[in-house]
Parts: structure tokens; sequence; C-alpha cells
């Protein structure tokens, strides 16, 4: 609700699009489990675009929050969480590969 309030415009993106990476990422999850030869890999690349993305986006809010651009950091703060995720996500799956 709060990226609503935020940009009404950019919400139905947003939520679509966390939905839609939830859901490939709990296909792709299946997909390990089944032991298909081609899920790891593919996962992982997903993973690496969405902790690209996150880190493009969070420097992003961070430079407008830091350049007096937008007075918001909440957005920027949760941008960055996600980031931190998913990058931790991505060091435990290049574990559990090797």
């Amino acid at each position: 609700m709060y990226s609503y309030s935020v940009n009404p415009h950019l919400y139905v993106v947003g939520a679509l699009g966390g939905v839609g990476g939830g859901f490939l990422m709990f296909v792709m999850s299946m997909l390990i489990r089944k032991k298909v030869q081609w899920a790891f890999p593919a996962t992982y690349s997903a993973i690496g675009v969405f902790t690209l993305t996150f880190a493009w986006r969070a420097g992003t809010f961070w430079y407008k929050y830091y350049t007096h651009q937008s007075t918001d950091s909440f957005v920027a703060t949760i941008v960055t969480v996600l980031f931190i995720g998913s990058a931790l996500l991505a060091l435990q799956l290049y574990r559990s590969f090797r």
C-alpha cells in the first residue's frame, strides 16, 4: 500500500513484478528439487539479474535521497534490503552448487 501512495501509476507494475518474480523462484525451486538439469543455472542467472537490478535501483534511490531530489528514504531502505537478501541467496546457492 505504501508504494501506491508514493506513485499510484507504478503500483500495479511493482505488484505484478513482485508476484511474478516470487512465482518464478517458486517454480525454479521445484524444478531444482526434481533435479532438472537446466534449473540451477537458470535460477542462478535469474537471481543474478534480480540482485543487479536491486543494486542499481537502491543506488539510484539513495542518490536521489542524498542529492535532495527526494525526501523519502523508506523506499531506498526496502530496495537495499531486497538487494542484500538477493545477494545472500545468490551466495547460498553458489555454496550449495559446489
